[in-house]
């Protein structure tokens, strides 16, 4: 009989919702090269790509925890660890599992995809291990993750991939600005992170406009309407961190704050998409986004 406490750990240990995310990171990737390639019909490879992503996501969020145990004792005594409701032992080998899945489902779409997975695994537990508590590494490492999330959906056509890479300096940026103001998430750690995070968030939107103008030319106006209304709504992420810096860092807006930014940036991935034309991937993250909003209200995002 399957432990239903244990099991429940389990996935909340994987962060359900963020997975969701990461798995837009990837269709956007996939979406962005098929364009080029003149494909508009997904193959084989996305389903693999997808497994990757969702593991080596939810492998680097279950280690996270791994090497918090002895903090959130102390500071999330809720999370399943300190709880008793998964084991150290338990989440140490649920993370090994997921995260050696990722590479392998990486390495069954080509060598490429699976050295960009290899990749990803490492820098996340670089991450857990040694960079989030530094206020420049652990921000950059964070998003170098996301940015090879990007680059690992780009990889199915490698060809491609060495003409595009250079987007997934967006989710960079984009991660970085999330990682400064999650740092005052459990503790008031001042304005100044969240002023350097809406700052990144600006040249996040200046980067999306420039790749907007230079593919959109070609665009119908029903496509650059489409383009300018998925561009503008991770601005909402900007307003709750202006809220915040109102609010004077108190940790249950940055808290809030942190959750709106992780879910949106499932509107960074589907801008992509229909920048390039590819709507069947655009709708498809847009749906998503509501199964991330549902399970975040089940599961812990932060």
């Amino acid at each position: 009989m399957i432990n239903r406490v244990l099991l429940f750990g389990l996935l909340q240990l994987a962060r359900p919702a963020n997975v969701i995310t990461s798995i837009a990171d990837v269709v956007a990737g996939y979406a962005i090269v098929a364009s080029l390639a003149g494909i508009y019909i997904p193959n084989i490879d996305i389903i693999f790509l997808i497994i990757a992503t969702s593991c080596l996501y939810a492998g680097g969020v279950v280690y996270n925890d791994v090497f918090d145990a002895k903090l959130d004792a102390v500071e999330r005594p809720e999370r399943p660890i300190p709880k008793g409701t998964v084991s150290l032992l338990q989440a140490q080998i649920w993370g090994a599992i997921l995260l050696t899945i990722g590479v392998l489902a990486g390495y069954m779409v080509n060598v490429i995809a699976g050295a960009i997975a290899t990749l990803i695994c490492i820098f996340a537990l670089l991450y857990d291990k040694y960079s989030k508590h530094h206020i420049v590494f652990g921000p950059l490492n964070m998003g170098l993750c996301r940015g090879l999330n990007l680059c690992l959906g780009m990889a199915f056509i490698p060809s491609n991939l060495y003409n595009m890479y250079l987007i997934a300096i967006i989710p960079i940026i984009y991660t970085a600005a999330i990682t400064l103001t999650s740092h005052g998430e459990v503790h008031n750690g001042g304005t100044r992170n969240l002023y350097i995070a809406a700052a990144l968030l600006c040249l996040v939107y200046a980067c999306q406009t420039y790749i907007f103008v230079t593919y959109g030319t070609r665009s119908t106006d029903i496509r650059l309407y489409f383009q300018i209304f998925m561009l503008a709504l991770p601005f909402s992420v900007l307003y709750h961190i202006c809220v915040a810096i109102v609010r004077k860092a108190a940790p249950t807006y940055v808290m809030h704050a942190v959750k709106m930014a992780v879910i949106n940036i499932i509107f960074i991935d589907v801008s992509w998409a229909a920048c390039f034309g590819q709507y069947n991937f655009a709708f498809f993250m847009i749906s998503l986004f509501f199964i991330s909003r549902w399970l975040a209200r089940i599961f812990a995002v932060t």
